[in-house]
Formats: structure tokens, C-alpha cells, sequence
């Protein structure tokens, strides 16, 4: 056997070797799962195209999948529940309470200065982490500013974005 023809077997072999180590790494995880070796070649092998099924037909195999294996909707506990009551409740009746202000209302002639564009541009200097509409409603109202940057905040903790948000 010549060197270059073992020297080739050996890189082979080292080939093989690292393959075997990888498919085991991208096995493990599902192993520690329960997943079953048939369902992990599937995983492994078979491109799955999630994207290229309609909404639908996403939700739908989702549903069946959940349901094959037992799973129901959950209901929360009796206090999350009555929470959950007493807010759709209150929205009800602020929602009623609305439309009758709404029937009333004169809307008012609003003249819309002419120099706005400005108005908003100053505004984003100042304070360049504000939406435009943002600005519009500082413009309309410069004592909003504290309101409005209040409100991002919490639209930030509510979308679950928590980054260092202590702008001034």
C-alpha cells in the first residue's frame, strides 16, 4: 500500500468519523426529548417547508397534531378568570359609554399649521427615540411628552422588549 493510498484511507475514515460525531450531535437533543429514532431521521433527513403551507393548512396540522397527542385548551385558574371577566366587562361599558359621546360630538374645525413638518422635525431633534405621530400629539399638546413616552414604554414591556430603555 502506497503512502498516498493510506493517507487517503485515513482522511476517509476521519471524514466518516466526523460525520458519525455530527449526526449525533443533531440527534442528541432530540433523544433527551422522548423523541423517538424513527421520528429523529425524519427530523434529520426530511426538509420540512412550514412556510410553504397556507395558514390554514398550518393551523389545521397544528390542531391535529395537538390533538392526537392529548392536548386540550387550557382554561386558567378561578382569580385569572374573574380578572379576565370583570376587564371584558368594564370594556363593554366604556365601549357603550363611547359610542353615545361619539353620537354627540360636533366635530370641531381644526386648522392644521402650516409649518407642522417643522414642528415634528423639532420635536425629533430633541428626541429622536419618538415616532413622528408621536411628535404630532406633543405638537398638538407639549405637555404629552412624559404621557406619550410613558405609553412606549409600556408598549415595549407589553411586546416583551425589554432593552435599556432609560431615553431622555
Amino acid at each position: 500500500m502506497t503512502d498516498s493510498t493510506w493517507e487517503e484511507q485515513c482522511r476517509r475514515a476521519d471524514e466518516r468519523a466526523k460525520k458519525a460525531r455530527e449526526k449525533k450531535e443533531r440527534r442528541d437533543p432530540y433523544e433527551v426529548l422522548g423523541v423517538q429514532r424513527a421520528e429523529i431521521a425524519i427530523l434529520l433527513s426530511e426538509r420540512v417547508e412550514l412556510n410553504a403551507m397556507t395558514s390554514d393548512a398550518l393551523i389545521a396540522m397544528i390542531e391535529r397534531k395537538l390533538k392526537a397527542h392529548g392536548i386540550k385548551k387550557v382554561i386558567p385558574n378561578d382569580d385569572l378568570l374573574g380578572k379576565a371577566y370583570r376587564a371584558f366587562h368594564r370594556s363593554n361599558e366604556l365601549r357603550e359609554q363611547f359610542e353615545k359621546l361619539v353620537e354627540g360630538f360636533k366635530e370641531p374645525k381644526i386648522k392644521v399649521p402650516k409649518n407642522l413638518k417643522q414642528h415634528v422635525r423639532a420635536v425629533l431633534a430633541k428626541h429622536d427615540d419618538l415616532r413622528w405621530d408621536d411628535a404630532i400629539q406633543i405638537v398638538v399638546d407639549d405637555t404629552q411628552l412624559d404621557r406619550v413616552k410613558e405609553k412606549k414604554q409600556e408598549a415595549r414591556k407589553k411586546s416583551g422588549d425589554f432593552t435599556d430603555t432609560d431615553e431622555n
